[in-house]
């Protein structure tokens, strides 16, 4: 999922031609990464590649000692893999700048020179270098092939004008790219008077598969690529709290706005023709409500797994898809009426309607990200990268990395990072 950003554009510090723009430290000087040995641990643990908000620092865990690959002075977006315990990074920038690790040294794929903040990002890793499909905030999207850029769209023709006669740009949300066809695209826009516009890319062609009626941010968007057709199967969450599949040639409500907490989180299970199972997780209905609501829907019904109790917002989902799904949720924080605001609460759904809770809210920081992995017959293990706690007009350091090993919590690195963790891939 996408994390949020400030939405701000700030003017580019044009640095080394042959270096990523901001990559602070060693790799500054010499365009090579810097290894901090933080902890060292005898058994093996999972391999992590995750960036922080603010810094844009990228750091590589290897199961046993963490490196910072570089650090790029803003936040980012990031899509990666690991080869063995080789990490290979895609980075996109405010700046618009997109950086490439080559497992090796990091590798400017392209400058500054779009003149705007690249939003969401697509990538396939399947060939030897990777394709990359970025959607900009001024709505543009460009194409990398592996070896140069196209523009697939300016995007002015989502050029909108306010009720103050102000021309402005729509801002993207989500992007889905069907890397094994011909690069069709499902893309979601939120214009200048409403939001969650659905837009779908084939044949050098666009056409409007929703447009703004709802009013509602998408804030959830899974695509079935698998199915044959001329569109695929999109499923959206809505932050009113609806739940809508486009199936068909038209949009079907699978749920309306009754919960009127966001679709914060959504796991999805696509089974062939027929409707997909969905567990979502919810936000608040305003900051200081009751939230944290998990629902599921086994493809024509909804069942509630758990209700607000939790209060804070659901804020990751991890599910294993079974008869009735294995569900792990990572809560935020609290922000009512009550102090302290404690969030970092791990739950864990066993898929027998009983609740386990993995960790209170000891962590108080929210879980930011968080991967979840079920070794056969045997207890969930899980991930979470904490992001900074808030409390009465202050905010304390953050970005502690948690892994529970199905039986006890190990810290995998504390809060000394300060910064949150914004983006997190998990290789079990």
């Amino acid at each position: 999922m996408r994390p949020v950003y400030s939405k701000w554009l700030f003017l580019a510090v044009v640095l080394s031609s042959l270096l990523p723009v901001g990559i602070q430290g060693t790799a500054k000087a010499s365009g090579h990464s810097s290894v901090i040995e933080e902890k060292v641990f005898d058994d093996p643990h999972p391999r992590i590649i995750l960036s922080q908000e603010d810094s844009g620092a990228v750091h590589f865990f290897n199961g046993k000692n963490w490196q910072q690959l570089g650090a790029f002075g803003n936040s980012v977006v990031l899509s990666s893999k690991v080869v063995g315990i080789t990490p290979f990074v895609v980075v996109g920038q405010e700046n618009g700048s997109v950086s490439y690790y080559n497992g090796q040294r990091w590798e400017l794929l392209h400058g500054s020179g779009w003149g705007n903040s690249v939003w969401v990002m697509d990538v396939d890793w399947s060939g030897e270098r990777p394709r990359i499909m970025v959607g900009l905030v001024s709505a543009a999207i460009e194409y990398y092939d592996g070896q140069k850029w196209t523009e697939i769209t300016n995007g002015k023709q989502w050029i909108e004008t306010n009720d103050q006669g102000w021309r402005i740009n729509s801002v993207p949300k989500q992007i889905s790219v069907n890397w094994k066809g011909n690069r069709e695209i499902v893309y979601v826009l939120d214009m200048v008077h409403g939001f969650g516009v659905v837009q779908f890319y084939k044949d050098s062609e666009w056409k409007e598969l929703a447009d703004a009626g709802h009013n509602s941010q998408c804030t959830s968007l899974s695509v079935d690529w698998s199915m044959a057709g001329p569109i695929p199967r999109i499923l959206k969450g809505l932050g009113n709290g609806a739940v809508e599949l486009y199936s068909d040639k038209s949009w079907r409500e699978l749920h309306d706005s009754g919960w009127t907490a966001d679709v914060r989180q959504m796991s999805v299970q696509w089974q062939g023709s027929n409707d997909p199972r969905i567990v979502a997780g919810l936000g608040n209905y305003d900051i200081g409500t009751a939230g944290g609501a998990i629902e599921f829907y086994d493809g024509s019904h909804w069942h509630e797994l758990h209700g607000t109790g939790y209060l804070a917002p659901a804020n990751q989902v991890s599910v294993l898809w079974q008869d009735y799904p294995q569900v792990v949720v990572g809560y935020g924080q609290y922000l009512g009426d009550r102090s302290p605001y404690k969030g970092g609460a791990v739950e864990y759904f066993n898929g027998e309607k009983n609740w386990v809770e993995l960790h209170d809210t000891g962590y108080a920081a929210p879980v930011n990200q968080m991967s979840a992995n079920w070794p056969s017959q045997s207890n969930p293990r899980v991930v979470i990268g904490l992001g900074r706690y808030h409390g009465d007009n202050n905010s304390e350091p953050g970005g502690a990395v948690e892994y529970y090993d199905g039986h006890q919590w190990h810290e995998l690195h504390d809060t000394s990072w300060t910064d949150g963790i914004s983006q997190m891939n998990v290789y079990w």
